[in-house]
């Protein structure tokens, strides 16, 4: 079922409900269009979607795939989905999940979401954003695709800078690798203020992130030691790659993935780039198994 836009623009619903959860919900449906229209969802995909408040995206996502998932945390929005959109839930084509996001397991869906099998399509408290990153893109079962409405600020910082330039070191620099490392990000779409109600006082854009096909395989295997290899390289005290690595890959090894992937033994951790880490792991992997 399509709403048309005089439902999608309901007036029953205050802006005191809008921003209950820190949502900011777009208002003009040929815009969802037009920002579905540059994602790849089609008629075989699942997608879960995330924070689907009214339903700005559901009814044009529901038009293009044959099974949607949706995790809802607001109860009002809930009724309000599981009414406008009661044929689709009784055709099995649409599952709404009542729980927070931060929580969801993959077995609380009736859909099969596993690895690189389904897509995600999100609009987000901005205030989360980091720890819905964490949840639905660096935990299995990881998405083949996702496309996230998120601050500029943050998308810069945590998906599309890699170091070298200027990124913040810490939380976001971690995430930035960690991203990086299983996903190649694009922002698709930027927003004006305006296209939302309430309206944010930040800038907003629309994030692609698409799984990486040359992940080295060590690395996939061992997917949660890749990720406290990297969590170590940015707990304080900061360390030179040089300190760091000493006891993990002999000096000449070090020397020779310097060479190869262009950084120095002097500079700290922090600034090393995802493939560089990748590289890291994968020679200190080696070692032990050596």
């Amino acid at each position: 079922m399509k709403r048309d836009d005089k439902e999608y623009n309901n007036p029953n619903y205050s802006t005191a409900q809008r921003a209950k959860y820190g949502q900011n919900y777009i208002k003009d449906p040929s815009l969802v269009r037009r920002l579905l229209d540059k994602t790849t969802v089609g008629a075989e995909d699942i997608v879960l979607e995330i924070g689907p408040g009214e339903g700005a995206f559901t009814s044009e996502i529901l038009e293009r795939t044959g099974k949607l998932v949706t995790i809802e945390i607001d109860k009002e929005n809930v009724e309000h989905l599981q009414s406008e959109y009661k044929n689709d839930v009784a055709n099995k084509k649409l599952e709404i999940i009542h729980k927070d996001a931060l929580l969801f397991e993959p077995r609380w869906a009736k859909a099969s979401i596993e690895d690189g099998e389904y897509k995600i399509v999100a609009s987000i408290p901005y205030s989360i954003s980091s720890q819905l990153f964490k949840k639905f893109l660096l935990k299995r079962p990881m998405p083949s695709e996702a496309w996230f409405t998120v601050q500029r600020e943050f998308a810069q910082r945590a998906a599309i800078t890699t170091t070298k330039s200027g990124l913040v070191v810490g939380e976001s620099g971690l995430l930035s690798v960690l991203i990086n490392s299983f996903y190649e990000a694009e922002i698709v779409h930027k927003f004006k203020r305006e296209d939302f109600s309430p309206v944010p006082s930040v800038d907003s854009v629309f994030l692609q992130l698409t799984a990486r096909h040359d992940v080295p395989e060590l690395v996939t295997l061992n997917f949660g030691q890749y990720k406290d290899f990297v969590r170590d390289g940015f707990a304080q005290p900061i360390r030179t790659v040089q300190k760091h690595f000493s006891k993990l890959i002999n000096s000449d090894k070090l020397q020779q993935l310097a060479d190869k992937y262009k950084f120095k033994l002097k500079e700290q951790t922090t600034e090393l780039t995802a493939r560089q880490w990748q590289a890291l792991f994968v020679a200190a992997l080696d070692n032990v198994i050596e």
